[in-house]
């Protein structure tokens, strides 16, 4: 047992003295900390397993993954890779600080390949010829990845970064590796240069025929959740007063007289998939990634008042993917009850562990496993492993299951990972500002450019995920004036005969449409309103919602293109009903008219058909 402030920082300079000598006996790698603030050692030198501490990593990674087996590795390399992980693991590259466990842990089952590959013609890290390093190169690009497909841009560059930081980290070693490709890159030897690999490597939005009936469902999950928990509470309360052998008997008696049949197993799944759904709920609305929504705690919901007497709603979690640490998220009130749900469904998991580690504390201060059981105490997405009985966060793996669970519950085939909820999210935000999906509508009206730019100056913000709304706007954008700038496409507007001259005229100024439709995109302000595209950036204008949704169609700001067809058809319906109204008076009569007279140019402008007449 260590009694330091923090023993890390001694096992530097050890380190630094051991690799100095050439003598690593005396060194460890890895402690963790009691709950009466002592150290106790993880690993040592010497150990053919390494521990990585929890503190490099999100609570929700599994114990297996912290595991460093150096019996993995050619038996000619295992020393050497020893000192090259524990430089790497207490200095990072250039001795610019601890690199995050899942970063160590690449490192480490990249470089297992690479000297898989090498110990065939090696038998150090010194000797080995350029042509070797080329040659792993080459037959890595042949591999079989676990799909049968070959490796992809991001599994290669995985791979030779774990070769580039070899190479720095074995220097000042007794066996350093010389660079393996001096005039190049792992990124470039991977393909991943230029725009290509990243248009292709982008993860795939959720379609509407599929986030549209999981929204939904998840949404009425929760609405029932209230009477749910009620049920359950009744339940355990019940629990408490009788033994164990008359739970079954007792509850289920409880729950048929309130009219739910099926018992204590029934609610226990129907609140399973609850709790499912608010994991769901909470991705689709908050932009997430998976650790961060696994990071979230009691209480993580707060609200504050903005510049205009708004009530913005925040979620605060931690995210580890660009070293943000705490990070908050800006939510919708959808989200704020899948957490308070979430938060209620596991209040009987969290009492339990909070009585076994008061239990482990008690029998012994010094367990390390107890100290690490306090990291889930608060923890909301907390679930019992199926192996060891244990209630820990749920890993990724765990959510990625239980979301596929529930979309095989409802029916749907397409296979979501929780990762794609994150792109969805950026680009469902532009479609909702664009007055599509009217199910996600409410829930990203806060979303607006105004509220993008207070994001923007948040100190705890998500950085991340604002570039990925901002990256979806202008995609978004890109995509409009495209269709826009198309000759074929049919316009009306205020802007039509302007934009129709400049598209006929040819402007060689442009290499390419796609060069022009770039420029023009870059320049361009444009918004969405219910009926049009609007060029004018002043927040008054209110046309295109309410009594106004006409205007837009001779407005000197607009442009229509036959994207817009059925929203004026529509209108243009109604207004055949408002005619035969009686009681609207002259100003009401001159109104619907004034709005047919407008429906009838625009949607002639877009050479569709006009029903009905004055």
């Amino acid at each position: 047992m260590v009694a330091v402030a923090d023993p890390r920082i001694l096992n530097q300079s050890m380190t630094r003295q051991a690799i100095d000598q050439n003598n690593f006996a005396q060194v460890i790698f890895s402690y963790a900390q009691t709950a009466s603030g002592n150290w106790s050692v993880l690993s040592r030198f010497t150990d053919d397993t390494w521990i990585i501490p929890d503190s490099y990593f999100p609570t929700n990674v599994t114990s297996s993954h912290k595991r460093l087996e150096f019996g993995r590795y050619p038996e000619q390399f295992r020393h050497v890779m020893k000192v090259c992980v524990l430089k790497y693991a207490l200095f990072g590259l250039y001795d610019q600080g601890a690199p995050r466990g899942n970063t160590i842990i690449h490192f480490f089952v990249g470089t297992i390949s690479f000297l898989t590959y090498i110990s065939k013609h090696s038998v150090d890290l010194q000797s080995i010829k350029p042509i070797l390093f080329s040659n792993y190169v080459f037959d890595s690009k042949t591999v079989k990845g676990r799909k049968a497909d070959k490796l992809s841009v991001d599994a290669l560059r995985s791979r030779f970064i774990a070769v580039q930081t070899l190479h720095h980290i074995s220097q000042g070693t007794i066996d350093p590796m010389p660079h393996p490709w001096p005039d190049s890159s792992a990124s470039t030897l991977a393909g991943k240069n230029g725009t290509a690999w990243y248009l292709k490597g982008k993860t795939p939005i959720i379609p509407d025929e599929v986030l549209a009936p999981l929204f939904q469902s998840a949404a009425k999950d929760i609405e029932r959740a209230e009477h749910l928990l009620e049920l359950r509470d009744g339940c355990l309360e019940i629990q408490r007063r009788i033994s164990k052998a008359s739970w079954t008997l007792y509850t289920t008696q409880y729950l048929q007289s309130l009219g739910y049949d099926g018992g204590r197993r029934r609610l226990n799944a129907e609140l399973r998939k609850t709790f499912i759904a608010s994991a769901i709920i909470i991705l689709t609305t908050s932009g997430v990634r998976n650790h961060e929504l696994l990071s979230i705690k009691k209480g993580c919901s707060f609200t504050n008042i903005d510049d205009d007497g708004n009530t913005i709603i925040w979620m605060r979690g931690r995210s580890e993917k660009t070293y943000e640490g705490d990070t908050e998220w800006i939510i919708t009130d959808i989200t704020r009850k899948a957490i308070n749900i979430a938060t209620r469904i596991t209040e009987p998991l969290r009492n339990e562990l909070e009585s076994d580690i008061h239990r482990r504390l008690h029998a012994d201060p010094e367990c390390t496993a107890t100290w690490q059981m306090t990291a889930y105490r608060e923890a909301i997405f907390i679930g019992r492993n199926f192996v060891t009985g244990k209630i820990q966060t749920i890993s990724s793996g765990w959510l990625g299951s239980l979301v596929s669970q529930y979309c095989k519950g409802i029916g749907l085939k397409w296979k979501i990972s929780p990762h794609q909820f994150r792109r969805t999210f950026a680009v469902y935000v532009v479609r909702s500002a664009n007055g599509d999906i009217r199910y996600l509508k409410q829930h990203f009206k806060h979303w607006s450019l105004d509220m993008t730019a207070l994001y923007a100056s948040h100190d705890e913000r998500d950085s991340e995920l604002l570039d990925e709304v901002m990256a979806a706007f202008s995609e978004a954008k890109y995509d409009v004036l495209e269709h826009i700038l198309d000759e074929s496409t049919p316009l009306s507007g205020g802007l039509a005969e302007s934009v129709r001259k400049f598209r006929a005229a040819k402007i060689q100024t442009y290499k390419s449409h796609s060069a022009m439709v770039k420029t023009v995109s870059d320049s361009v302000f444009i918004r969405a309103t219910s009926v049009a595209w609007c060029t004018n950036d002043l927040v008054s204008c209110v046309g295109g919602s309410g009594v106004e949704a006409t205007r837009c169609g001779d407005c000197v700001n607009s442009i229509i293109d036959d994207t817009k067809v059925p929203v004026w058809q529509a209108i243009y319906s109604q207004q055949l009903e408002l005619i035969k109204l009686t009681d609207i008076g002259a100003s009401g009569i001159e109104r619907v008219r004034r709005d047919m007279a407008r429906c009838t140019k625009v949607l002639s402008d877009l050479g569709a058909e006009v029903g009905g007449g004055f």
